[in-house]
């Protein structure tokens, strides 16, 4: 019984990962630093999208859909995550937990327990490697090495 991937199944994993790497990445530090897609990135990324056959991958080609398997679309699936799992994950976890906590409280409250450090995750994050990592690699110009620590 072989439990490789098809050859349609790598096909897909190496498109979508080309199609990040390609069209997505060398927006990323615009977007980051606007806060926004220009709708007109927005829309070229999504005729790619569907010029590729990735738009509605799960959903039948007759409704115009990209007609993927189950397998083929969780593996699609798999490699845009792995694009956003090299992030940084103290970063995340401070996230959710400022996000979380922060529901039932204004916003200037929120911020002003985030520069005083009140949230644990938060005071972790500050005192981790993965902080002095990512100043030293914004410094470098490089992407930064993630060790979640």
């Amino acid at each position: 019984m072989d439990f490789g991937l098809t050859g349609e199944q790598e096909m897909v994993v190496d498109t979508v990962r080309d199609f990040v790497e390609r069209e997505l990445y060398p927006h990323e530090e615009e977007v980051e630093r606007t806060g926004r897609v220009p709708p007109e990135l927005g829309e070229a990324i999504k005729r790619k999208v569907i010029e590729l056959g990735f738009y509605a991958p799960n959903l039948p080609v007759e409704v115009g859909g990209g007609g993927l398997d189950h397998l083929t679309f969780t593996l699609l699936e798999r490699e845009l995550g792995r694009q956003l799992a090299d992030g940084p994950p103290l970063v995340f976890a401070a996230i959710k937990e400022v996000v979380r906590e922060a529901e039932t409280m204004r916003a200037q409250e929120a911020l002003r327990r985030v520069g005083k450090r009140e949230f644990p995750t938060v005071d972790r994050l500050y005192d981790s490697e993965d902080q002095l990592e990512g100043a030293r690699a914004f410094a470098e110009k490089r992407k930064p090495k993630w060790k979640g620590r």
